[in-house]
C-alpha cells in the first residue's frame, strides 16, 4: 500500500495528475472496501477538480466506513471549498474529536469558523495551537488574517510580525505585512515586503500581484509628482 501510495505521490510531483488518479482507481476497483485508496483517489479527483466525484466519495467513506479523522478533514475542505462554511466547520469540528492533536486539522476549523463569521471562536483555537506550539508560523499567520478581518490592524501586525520572526523568509507573512502597508498608502515598505514576498515563493501568482499593483502605484504617484 505504501509503495502504491508512493507511486501516485511521484506521478503527482511530476506533473502526471491523470495518471496517479488511473493508477489509484484501477487499485480501488478491485479492492472496493480499502478506505485508503479511496480517500487517496478522492484527493486526486480534487486535484483535477473533479469536486462532485471526490465529495461523493468522501461522503461514502464517511457513512460506511469506522469514522476517520482524515476522511472528514478531506470532506470539510471540500465544503469550505464551495463556500459552505457550517458544514466544513460541522466537519472539522468531527474530526478535531478524532484526532486532538492534529495541527492542519484545528487550523482549518479556525478558517472554516473565521470564514462563517466566527471569529471569536476561530482566534480561540489558534491561541490554543500557538499556546501549546508557539513556533508554529502557520498559526500565527491564520491569526494576523482573523485580526485583520476584524480591523484590528495593530494586533494583526503583531502575529504577521510573529510569523516572521519565526521563518524570516515566510512569504506569507511577507504577504500579509505587504497588503497592511498597501491599506495605509505605505507603498515603499509595501514594494519591499512584496518584493521578498515573491523571491521566496516566485510562483506564488497572489504575490507576484500585489507587487505588480504596488508598482503600478508608485508609478502613478511619480507620474503624478512630475505633472504637479
Amino acid at each position: 500500500m505504501e509503495a502504491l501510495l508512493a507511486e501516485a505521490d511521484a506521478l503527482l510531483n511530476a506533473g502526471r495528475p491523470d495518471d496517479a488518479a488511473a493508477l489509484l482507481r484501477a487499485k480501488w476497483e478491485h479492492a472496493p472496501d480499502n478506505a485508503a485508496l479511496a480517500n487517496a483517489y478522492a484527493c486526486v479527483c480534487f486535484h483535477l477538480g473533479r469536486t462532485v466525484e471526490a465529495k461523493k466519495i468522501f461522503a461514502a467513506l464517511r457513512d460506511n466506513f469506522p469514522p476517520d479523522a482524515q476522511t472528514l478533514n478531506n470532506l470539510g475542505y471540500l465544503h469550505l471549498n464551495e463556500g459552505d462554511h457550517a458544514a466544513a466547520a460541522a466537519c472539522f469540528r468531527s474530526a478535531r474529536e478524532l484526532a486532538p492533536e492534529d495541527l492542519e486539522i484545528r487550523l482549518n476549523w479556525a478558517t472554516a469558523l473565521s470564514r462563517g463569521g466566527d471569529a471569536t471562536g476561530a482566534l480561540q483555537i489558534l491561541d490554543e495551537i500557538i499556546a501549546a506550539t508557539p513556533r508554529a508560523v502557520i498559526a500565527h499567520n491564520n491569526r494576523g488574517v482573523v485580526l485583520r478581518r476584524l480591523e484590528r490592524l495593530t494586533e494583526a501586525r503583531e502575529a504577521f510580525t510573529a510569523a516572521l520572526a519565526l521563518d524570516p523568509n515566510d512569504a506569507t507573512a511577507l504577504n500579509n505585512l505587504g497588503y497592511l502597508e498597501l491599506a495605509a498608502e505605505n507603498l515603499d515598505a509595501a514594494k519591499d515586503y512584496f518584493t521578498r514576498a515573491v523571491a521566496n515563493a516566485p510562483r506564488n501568482r497572489a504575490h507576484a500581484a500585489n507587487l505588480a499593483l504596488v508598482e503600478r502605484k508608485l508609478k502613478e504617484r511619480e507620474e503624478s509628482r512630475v505633472e504637479s
